[in-house]
């Protein structure tokens, strides 16, 4: 099959290696933004991991017109606020959309589709790079293309060109039931038939082969006490609240709780920061003061690069990991109950027991559930308990193998994708 994909992507590149290898594949053309670092890190990986396959992955590049990210964002802001004259907007942006780009390099895009017979269109993963907005775009100019849309995380809130990717897609694929649901809701359309269920970043079934067979003793069978780490970009601590993010990254109390009951934590981030906002790092913040008062338990690391494949041999050391500190009712409080974060997946297959508190991050919960594995506790206090207990009792949690740590691969992925691909070819026959 030959097939366009459309759109950036995010994290852990070796995972694209599956999709070369899966033998339906002849041809992928990769429809990415000047300057996608992702997109070319993906390119630089799979050549390194299968050279003889890379001819597979053709990477087209184009850059977006600045009026037409300026006009967009207003228009899809004033959508936002006044989504009953969403019609209205979508006809004015559709219309500006399209003369700008007629005098682009969209063009070109046109004639590089053209040059073979593709079977479907597969965009993802989520809205950071504008893709909504191309994707109708596509729509709208290539009106006999199947599309298939992976959407990985969205801001649960009307969003008008969310609401024209999903319509403008034959065929979705969605991270749960849960995300459906609130598509389902927040636009009133009817998703019944033309959805299917799985994550884009689930992980290369060769970096979980090579992680199955690595060799490693948990820092805690060294020492006899619990180790946790905190696995992020970012960790803030600021008072107020992240305008997007909420409270997600601040993991200061969460610190606290644990160190104070004997677990040690250790903090692996790229940068610690007042804010998402406000990248400032303050000498006396926190997490600085947090390390003077518990030096033995609290421990700022420096941060893995999982790019690198010999960092999960000290990601494996662990006992168990943090994901995000969820605060109820927060804004983004409903965004968290249905997204899993993707170091989920690094800390399962190194079987880290990731940690949750019951009823919060509900997809995350659902999955861990269906996997057997993982700490979910009611609180806080419970999870420190528990790590304590296991280390000291013949349970020894911390070591616990995760028996269907690849049961989410890309392998799996990729046969979704070309599975969603078919279903979108017919819905277009037929329409």
């Amino acid at each position: 099959m030959n097939v366009i994909r459309f759109g950036s992507t995010h994290g852990s590149p070796s995972r694209y290696v599956d999709l070369l290898r899966d033998p339906n594949i002849t041809k992928v053309l990769w429809i990415a933004r000047e300057h996608d670092v992702m997109v070319e890190k993906v390119i630089e990986v799979c050549s390194d991991i299968e050279p003889t396959l890379i001819h597979k992955l053709e990477v087209f590049k184009f850059s977006p017109p600045v009026v037409v990210r300026y006009i967009g964002s207003i228009i899809l802001r004033l959508a936002q606020n006044f989504p009953k004259f969403s019609s209205t907007f979508s006809a004015v942006f559709g219309g500006v959309l399209s003369q700008v780009l007629k005098k682009t390099d969209f063009n070109h895009i046109h004639q590089k589709i053209n040059e073979l017979d593709y079977d479907f269109t597969w965009s993802g993963n989520n809205d950071s790079d504008g893709i909504n907005v191309l994707l109708w775009w596509f729509r709208l100019h290539c009106p006999d293309m199947p599309i298939v849309h992976s959407y990985q995380e969205h801001r649960c809130c009307y969003r008008l060109d969310e609401k024209m990717a999903i319509e403008s897609a034959d065929f979705l694929i969605l991270p749960s039931e849960r995300n459906m649901r609130e598509f389902e809701r927040l636009y009133s359309v009817d998703l019944s038939g033309r959805v299917a269920f799985a994550n884009e970043d689930w992980r290369f079934t060769g970096l979980q082969e090579y992680v199955a067979s690595l060799d490693v003793n948990k820092l805690s069978e060294i020492d006899g006490e619990p180790h946790v780490i905190i696995l992020s970009r970012f960790a803030a601590y600021a008072g107020g609240i992240d305008r997007r993010r909420g409270s997600r990254i601040n993991y200061i109390d969460i610190i606290r709780n644990f160190v104070e009951k004997g677990v040690h934590v250790h903090l692996n981030v790229l940068e610690i920061v007042k804010s998402i906002e406000e990248k400032i790092c303050e000498k006396e913040n926190p997490y600085f003061e947090l390390a003077k008062e518990f030096p033995n338990h609290f421990h700022i690391d420096k941060a893995l690069d999982l790019d690198d494949w010999g960092a999960y041999r000290e990601l494996k050391s662990y006992d168990a990991g943090v994901l995000h500190n969820f605060v109820p009712g927060e804004n983004v409080s409903l965004f968290s109950s249905m997204n899993v974060p993707n170091r989920l997946f690094e800390y399962v297959m190194c079987n880290v027991n990731p940690i949750l508190l019951t009823g919060q991050m509900q997809d995350a919960e659902d999955l861990l559930k269906s996997l057997n594995f993982g700490i979910i506790e009611r609180d806080y206090d419970s999870i420190a308990s528990a790590l304590v207990e296991s280390v000291n009792s013949s349970l020894k949690a911390g070591t616990k193998v995760c028996e269907n740590s690849n049961k989410y691969n890309f392998k799996r992925y990729v046969s979704v994708v070309l599975d969603s691909g078919r279903l979108a070819k017919n819905r277009r026959i037929k329409s």
